[in-house]
């Protein structure tokens, strides 16, 4: 492509004024365009444009204005985001101390006593190994934990980190939490859940310690603590859309137990993105304490962690051992005793009742997805937003991004 010249400029004078003819090289060669002779070199295409001085002058400034403005804006820009990291930065903050520290649910004085259970050891009995393939206990055994037909989900909201220092990001979603009247608040610490197991499940508490990555200790303490005192459970990364003592709609006199869809697909790749094709949040559950579902859930989870511990695996899947695999499991496998299979809660988009648990369409616990029949957060059926922070994820292994 020959060699592209610097506008040429020229004078000539039109109805009496003088112009500015600014000649520009077309990136065409040829015929065509109005050639310049004075140029050297092959033939080449030019465009003529003519102006005025004070046209051409004011070309310039705008011109300019404009560079300096972009210059300007960009420096705010910079000049922000410094002082925005300065504020706020990449460290967390300390949690927000308007809720009940979790280690007060330690002391017997302050809990209900229609909240302080006690369980038997949460294992698997030889006789049951038929039940071991699918992870979950008989509904005559399970039911002889607690009552939750008599026992309402009480108002305690129940999140965790591992310490007290919150990341930024999750700072509003946790204040939101702590804001709702009425509601008790509490955030368990890594050092919180280990003394809740050691205190209120003492059999299981040298497994708990034992269990190789954190995220198989947080998912084992949300069963344990909603089977122990009920309320509701909430990942930090969630944020309330609705009040939970309205999430069950007209069933509430009877919800025990309120779970979510969170997946609802049958496309071919659905196993690169999820464990269930049908799957249930585990990100967002509300219990009843002693409630059935709760102990098949834990008792299941004990079982499998004993087996992989006995067999020395470190490198545990932690979505099918205790995560939303297991906990999607146990809960179909209690609707299915109620005559609800799979197939009745596809395309769920309105909240049922089945018994005392409820299942709120997949709007419920996950609004904005744009896909699976999820409607937007101003929709009537959503609850809870879930930012999907997956703070987890690096200790998890493969398939990881879609929790």
């Amino acid at each position: 492509m020959p060699a592209i010249a610097a506008p040429q400029r020229g004078h000539t004078a039109a109805r009496g004024r003088a112009r500015t003819v600014v000649v520009f090289p077309s990136l065409r060669t040829g015929s065509g365009s109005t050639t310049d002779k004075a140029a050297s070199g092959p033939r080449r295409s030019w465009v003529r444009v003519s102006c005025t001085r004070n046209q051409s002058m004011r070309i310039l400034f705008a011109g300019a204005a404009a560079v300096v403005c972009v210059l300007m804006y960009g420096t705010l820009f910079v000049v922000l985001g410094s002082l925005s990291s300065v504020g706020r930065g990449s460290s967390p903050r300390p949690v927000s101390r308007t809720s009940v520290p979790a280690h007060r649910l330690l002391r017997d004085e302050d809990i209900p006593a229609s909240h302080a259970r006690s369980y038997p050891m949460l294992s698997l009995s030889a006789d049951m190994s038929a039940n071991v393939t699918s992870r979950v206990l008989p509904l005559a055994e399970a039911a002889a934990f607690g009552t939750p037909h008599t026992l309402p989900i009480p108002r305690i909201i129940h999140q965790s980190w591992r310490d007290g220092n919150l990341p930024p990001e999750t700072m509003p979603n946790v204040e939101e939490f702590q804001a709702l009247s009425g509601f008790t608040h509490l955030l368990w610490t890594d050092a919180d859940l280990s003394d809740f197991v050691r205190k209120y499940h003492p059999s299981i508490h040298s497994l708990y310690l034992a269990l190789p990555k954190p995220i198989l200790r947080v998912d084992l303490a949300r069963y344990l603590l909603l089977l122990t005192f009920g309320g509701v459970y909430s990942d930090i990364d969630t944020r309330p859309l609705r009040r939970p003592d309205n999430w069950a709609d007209q069933h509430a006199s009877a919800a025990h137990l309120i779970v979510g869809i969170e997946a609802d697909t049958l496309e071919y790749d659905w196993p690169v993105w999820f464990a269930r094709s049908l799957q249930i949040c585990q990100w967002t559950i509300a219990s009843a304490p002693g409630h059935r579902v709760l102990h098949r859930a834990a008792s299941a989870a004990v079982h499998a962690l004993r087996e992989e511990m006995t067999d020395g695996n470190a490198d545990i899947d932690v979505i099918e051992t205790t995560g939303p695999a297991l906990w999607t499991d146990v809960v179909l496998a209690d609707l299915a005793e109620r005559g609800i299979g799979r197939k009745d809660l596809r395309d769920l988009d309105h909240t049922v009742a089945v018994g005392d648990v409820v299942v709120v369409p997949i709007t419920g616990f996950s609004p904005g997805r744009e896909s699976m029949g999820s409607r937007n957060m101003r929709d009537p059926e959503a609850r809870v937003f879930h930012s999907f922070m997956g703070s987890w994820k690096d200790e998890a292994g493969p398939r990881v991004w879609w929790r």
